[in-house]
């Protein structure tokens, strides 16, 4: 092996490390591990000379394939050591069934957790031609075929140990991990046999062991899992903790009755120990009637209820079963779980401490449907997660990697598996009225609860501090899926044939976090040693330790226990309500699918009641201000429905952000013109304390880092907000504001990886020509500088072929619409080339790679379906703003006025407005997706062209469209009958667009960029 340089060493671990440049990388090394880079490339060397010398006297052996079962010294150790363990205790009858089951378990964790390193070697194997073909040619599973010819041979074994030393210390460290956990669990099962006869089997004699099975869930504490022991006579789970949360849950359900709530909860058997505990099998069991399907959701409404009052989270379906008309909880160890986390690095102080102070909702509980979205090959992939079922098997968004053979290659591939039906359904299948029932059982359980609290507050107080007080409690301090992330990695060929890249890679936690440094260093050991890190608390203490209680710091200013009281005294009726609304939107998110307006462009109302539409305006404000989440005294924001996934054909319920299209930016855009209208005070003090989060989300370094600079979707539609906002009701500093904040996106403009009008480059060129028309001349050369670094920008990352030109990243595919591809970039670019003479006394924007980006977008065009392809390939067409013709007809009005030797002919606006007619209207009525952006997008045309006609066939479309839909359905039915809150997809922007309509020069047109 060559001797690794400097240099050379620094690169590869920036690019593990994926940090910005090479002396952030060794800035960051040396200070973790207090040793210079040239120490540590030094050890590499070290390594590297060791793995050569066995090389020089192993290599020859190589060839060998001589069959050799790759594992058989280390499974004869685990063999011969499970046979001592296991002849120790006499209540095991059949030693040699168990220690079969064991070495099977542990030689499918083996499988699974190196699964990416026998891939890997896979592929290295077929990158010999020979290999490949004769794979190719036989037609058999590369895997299985590399695995007979090359895995289990003496000569592969000894290659792997000359490589990768450190892949069989990790083995035989699991192991001896797995043996000493095996050993501590018979050890507690033979000092606790009589009271677990007693306990679970009291009417059998004779109980014996069958069996133990570890589960598949994360492994804390040196391997440990939650592990079923099957006994003779039925089973029962050991946890490798105390179940002292548990039993004081279950010892609060049955006090219930003293508050006079009408549900008796089923109990749990549990037998507590110290530092571990047994919980019985809870049996999965169907609801047998109507009447039972109805009291198990009406308790599963009141757990809700009590949970939310316990700040649970975590409880997703693996955490629930269906136990007839019961709903059964059987993991409470995410019970007072505060917003006390490691800050990820996506929020710098001020606003990450802004965060904590936010109580959690019903949402983030876990028990309500929730998806996790993931985009796959342009195509989102979504998985319910949430604690309430309904699901059918479909595609999970967890990808699991395999080989293939594609095009007569080998190719290693990550693809999906399967989500199965959980046994948190207690029935099989759900119809759209079994959901309206769920609806209905579950809101009114949560209700009876929370108004019993409400009604019995201080005995709550009372009991909720007696049995709750002084627990330990486990402290999730990151999403355990980032910590699974890094070990998965760990066992790539690349970083496990060296200590020092597995050093690196897991030195990722620790990245710009020197203030919580003990907390990642626990976690950067417990990782080492091949665990999920796992931190536990008190629930009357702000301190927190590791496993082993080594102290390590506090995260927080207020007790779990504390912070879960003071959130009952905070309980109100109006936060009842907001609590229901969310239980009910997340619900009719399931419910309804597809809603159909029936609005049609030909549908025209031509009397417009101007009272009735701004009291309905008055109205959606009046709804916004009461569902504002407050943060701070100063700060408020939205929790709502919101879009997941790069297609937007998804929708959850969650926090809103702080954008202009869904988010705190683009409510307090339409609050400021509600205030304007009415004088309302209530909308005044509403738009300072939505401004003033947005503020503090501005002041942030790190969102400046991660280039999210557009309009719609970015930090410069946030100052487009605020600066239409001061016209009107002042910011404090507000120049302040504006100009640091445009001074942090210069300065750290190059980090910027978007080039779309929603989150890139292209929506900064429009946000700035906003800002000058807004305030001429007071940021002018600010303005101008970021113009001129955005059109460089876009122009350095085109990828130009020909005569075409679009843009590509791994975020940003390449997308034909206005939304996220060459028509908003090319709409944006009009709109410079308009105002660049003016602006810089000479033509910015190429006329010849104008064309190239138009070229692009026409090449995508079907001429038999009249629409443009989303992304070429894809056969996927959209009916929309976003993806559809709404926004090329924006982008080509503006190619019209700002680069008229590019534009197209009037039959081409005549056919693309026919064709927005026809298929724009009647989906649903949001401006991105529905009727009100097919509308704004036409009388765009008609304003810019000067078009009367038109422009007042769509004044009385809007009449339809109000009469028909907007006051009828403001209440709660935007999307799948939910209030979504924001702009672009929500109440605000049904809201501004009739204030639109009442007066429409007093108001800003956030499409006119």
């Amino acid at each position: 092996m060559n001797k690794l340089n400097e240099n050379e060493a620094i690169n590869y671990w920036q690019s593990v490390l994926g940090v910005a440049n090479s002396d952030i990388t060794k800035k960051h090394l040396e200070r973790l591990f207090n040793i210079t880079i040239a120490k540590m490339v030094q050890s590499v060397n070290e390594e590297r000379k060791l793995i050569s010398k066995r090389e020089e006297t192993s290599k020859d052996k190589f060839i060998n394939n001589e069959e050799y079962d790759f594992f058989e010294k280390e499974f004869k150790y685990l063999n011969d050591s499970l046979e001592n363990l296991l002849e120790k205790y006499n209540f095991i009858l059949d030693k040699l069934s168990m220690r079969t089951s064991l070495l099977k378990q542990f030689e499918k964790m083996t499988d699974s957790e190196f699964s990416h390193f026998i891939i890997d070697e896979a592929r290295l194997f077929y990158e010999d031609e020979k290999n490949g073909t004769n794979v190719i040619s036989t037609s058999e599973d590369p895997l299985s075929y590399f695995v007979k010819k090359r895995f289990h041979t003496k000569g592969y074994r000894l290659e792997c140990e000359t490589y990768y030393p450190h892949f069989f210390e990790l083995i035989n460290e699991n192991i001896n991990r797995f043996l000493s956990y095996i050993k501590e669990v018979l050890d507690n099962v033979s000092f606790d046999f009589n009271e677990i006869k007693d306990v679970y089997f009291k009417k059998y004699n004779n109980i014996i062991l069958e069996d133990i099975s570890l589960g598949d869930g994360d492994r804390h504490k040196k391997g440990k899992s939650v592990a079923a022991l099957k006994f003779s006579k039925g089973k029962i789970f050991y946890k490798p903790r105390n179940g002292d949360l548990d039993v004081a849950f279950f010892r609060l359900l049955s006090k219930l009755s003293r508050f006079n709530l009408n549900y008796e909860f089923r109990d749990l058997v549990i037998l507590n120990r110290r530092d571990h505990s047994y919980f019985e099998e809870v049996p999965y069991v169907q609801t047998k009637n109507n009447a039972e399907f109805r009291e198990y959701y009406e308790k599963l409404g009141c757990l809700l209820g009590i949970l939310y009052t316990l700040n649970g989270t975590d409880f997703h379906n693996e955490n629930i079963i269906a136990c007839g008309n019961n709903p059964m909880l059987i993991d409470l160890e995410s019970l007072f779980h505060s917003n006390i986390f490691i800050n990820e690095n996506i929020y710098d102080k001020g606003f990450y401490d802004l965060l904590k102070q936010s109580d959690p909702s019903v949402i983030d509980i876990g028990i309500l449907p929730k998806k996790i979205v993931k985009n796959f090959n342009n195509e989102d992939i979504s998985l319910e997660i949430g604690g309430i079922g309904g699901e059918e098997v479909k595609a999970s968004p967890f990808k699991y990697s395999k080989l293939n053979i594609q095009n007569s290659e080998i190719i290693h591939s990550r693809d999906f598996g399967l989500n199965q039906v959980n046994q948190n359904n207690p029935v099989s299948k759900f119809s759209d009225k079994d959901y309206e029932i769920i609806n209905e059982c579950l809101k009114k359980g949560f209700i009876l609860f929370y108004q019993t609290v409400l009604q019995n507050r201080e005995e709550y107080l009372s009991t909720i501090e007696k049995l709750f007080g002084n627990l330990e409690i486990r402290v999730i301090l990151r999403p355990t899926y980032i910590y699974s992330k890094l070990l998965s990695l760990s066992k790539n060929i690349y970083i496990i044939g060296s200590e020092a890249n597995r050093d690196v890679l897991f030195s990722k936690l620790a990245y710009e976090r020197w203030d919580q440094l003990d907390f990642v260093k626990s976690e950067y050991n417990q990782l080492k040693q091949n665990d999920i890190p796992f931190f536990v608390s008190n629930t009357s203490s702000l301190d927190i330790s590791d496993y082993e209680n080594n102290y390590l710091g506090k995260l927080n200013d207020s007790t779990p226990l504390n912070n879960a009281l003071n959130k009952i005294k905070k309980m109100t009726s109006d936060d009842l309500t907001n609590q229901v609304s969310l239980i009910d939107q997340v619900i009719n998110l399931k419910r309804y699918k597809d809603v159909s307006t029936g609005i049609e462009f030909a549908k025209k109302e031509k009397d417009l009641n101007l009272q009735s539409m701004l009291s309905t305006a008055e109205g959606i404000g009046e709804m916004i201000v009461n569902r504002a989440v407050e943060c701070s005294e100063d700060t408020i924001t939205w929790v709502s429905t919101v879009l997941q996934g790069k297609e937007e054909v998804e929708f959850g319920i969650g926090p809103v952000g702080n954008d202009l299209y869904l988010g705190n930016a683009g409510i307090s855009l339409y609050l400021t013109y509600l205030y304007k209208k009415t004088n309302n005070k209530a909308f005044y003090v509403a738009v300072q304390k939505a401004n003033n989060y947005n503020i503090e989300f501005l002041k942030q370094e790190k969102l400046y880092e991660h280039g999210n600079v557009g309009y719609y979707n970015g930090s410069s539609g946030i100052i487009i907000s605020l600066a239409v906002s001061n016209l009107h009701i002042p910011i404090p500093n507000f120049n302040d504001v504006v100009t640091v904040s445009l001074e942090r996106m210069r300065r750290l403009f190059d980090e910027c990886q978007s080039f779309d009008i929603l989150t890139g480059t292209a929506g900064l060129i429009s946000s700035m020509l906003c800002l000058e028309k807004l305030y001429p001349g007071k940021y002018t050369n600010q303005v101008k500088e970021l113009l001129l670094l955005s059109y460089n920008h876009l122009f350095r990352n085109a990828v130009i072929d020909g005569d075409i030109a679009y843009w590509k990243t791994s975020n940003t595919k390449a997308y034909t619409g206005y939304a996220h591809g060459n028509a908003g970039i090319i709409s944006a670019l009009s709109r410079l080339a308009e105002v660049e003479e003016e602006l810089f006394g000479f033509k910015l924007v190429d006329r010849n790679f104008a064309s190239k980006i138009l070229t692009y977008i026409d090449n995508n065009f079907d001429k038999q379906q009249g629409l443009w392809e989303t992304i070429p390939g894809t056969n996927r067409y959209s009916k929309g703003w976003c993806h559809g013709p709404q926004g090329q007809l924006i982008a080509q009005t503006n190619v019209k006025l700002g680069l008229p030797e590019l534009s197209k002919n009037d039959e081409f606006f005549k056919d693309i407005i026919e064709k927005i007619k026809n298929v724009g209207f009647g989906n649903n009525s949001t401006i991105c997706h529905g009727d009100l952006g097919s509308l704004k997008a036409i009388e765009y045309y008609a304003k810019k062209m000067k078009d009367k006609k038109l422009l007042l066939d769509c004044k009385e479309v809007f009449g339809s469209i109000y009469n028909d839909v907007l006051s009828v359905n403001w209440k709660g039915n935007i999307i799948s009958n939910t209030e979504s809150l924001g702009l672009m997809l929500g109440v605000a922007g049904w809201g501004y667009e009739i204030l639109q309509h009442i007066d429409y020069d007093e108001m800003f047109d956030f499409f006119d960029v």
